[in-house]
């Protein structure tokens, strides 16, 4: 992509502009996901969504769902490598607490939907540790944390029963890539393998 008061050329998975005036500058990355509607929907059904043309070009299709082996989800900080958990191991263990650049995290996965997200696995100061349960009978992706045997929405980090129910778990901004083009932009980085 490009920006239209510079024209600097952009890496839209890495925020950071690679030619122009602004080569070098990086953008804040805000915690986001990729998830079907119907995840999307289930986990916030006040929504709203701003209409418009689908975007066409060269870009090609998100097909994660059709072959997941091809797709993992990047942790990309300023100040340290960055780490790849492809969505093939994902697919093994798809609930992953790990630690990375000594922050606690969960790394999720849906095998339904191919859907990824991470999340600081900090609660109220108590570092929380999560195993896969089967999904709900709405078809969401489910988690158990073993300090309290809350239940949380593995996508959207919400607790939907136990102690900890209505509290949320804090996004980590986290940007699926093709794993074929990620190593080429982070040859430091490591891949996460299960």
């Amino acid at each position: 992509m490009y920006d239209r008061q510079t024209h600097s050329l952009w890496v839209h998975t890495m925020a950071q502009a690679v030619k122009g005036p602004l080569r070098g500058t990086r953008l804040p990355i805000l915690p986001s996901s990729l998830v079907p509607w119907s995840a999307w929907r289930a986990a916030h059904p006040d929504t709203l969504v701003l209409a418009g043309q689908p975007a066409r070009g060269f870009m090609g299709r998100f097909d994660a769902a059709r072959a997941p082996e091809r797709y993992g989800l990047s942790l990309q900080p300023r100040d340290a490598p960055a780490r790849l958990y492809p969505y093939r191991a994902l697919q093994k263990r798809p609930v992953v607490n790990d630690r990375w650049h000594d922050r606690p995290l969960v790394v999720v996965f849906d095998p339904a939907t191919s859907a990824a997200a991470v999340f600081d696995r900090t609660v109220g100061g108590r570092t929380l540790h999560f195993a896969a349960l089967p999904a709900d009978r709405d078809g969401r992706a489910r988690m158990r944390d073993t300090e309290t045997g809350s239940v949380w929405l593995r996508l959207s980090g919400v607790c939907v029963s136990g102690p900890r129910a209505g509290q949320h778990l804090r996004p980590v901004p986290a940007i699926p890539w093709r794993t074929d083009r990620w190593a080429a932009f982070f040859p430091n980085g490591s891949v996460f393998s299960p």
